[in-house]
């Protein structure tokens, strides 16, 4: 699990890489159609952790590296679609 993040798939999961290529087009559709507003996203640490690596253009293999610890608040950055914080 921890040698290649984005392949790790739990028993009668998905891939974090999956997980990334659903989530990644649901934020952009978010931030789309709240273009002046804040928006909060309450979620596993896993997704958390995907977006973070997106927001910050790093690899999912650095996954671990950005998980959030638990019952904290994360503020990312999506600039993907409008270059503003979410």
């Amino acid at each position: 699990r921890y040698a290649n993040p984005p392949g790790f798939r739990p028993p009668g999961g998905e891939t974090i890489a999956e997980m990334a290529a659903r989530a990644y087009p649901a934020m952009d559709e978010i931030a789309a159609a709240h273009p002046e507003e804040r928006v909060l996203l309450v979620s596993h640490g896993i997704l958390l952790a995907a977006l973070i690596c997106r927001a910050k253009n790093l690899p999912l293999a650095q996954l671990y590296a950005q998980n959030p610890a638990n019952a904290t608040a994360e503020i990312i950055h999506w600039p993907a679609v409008t270059g503003r914080d979410l």
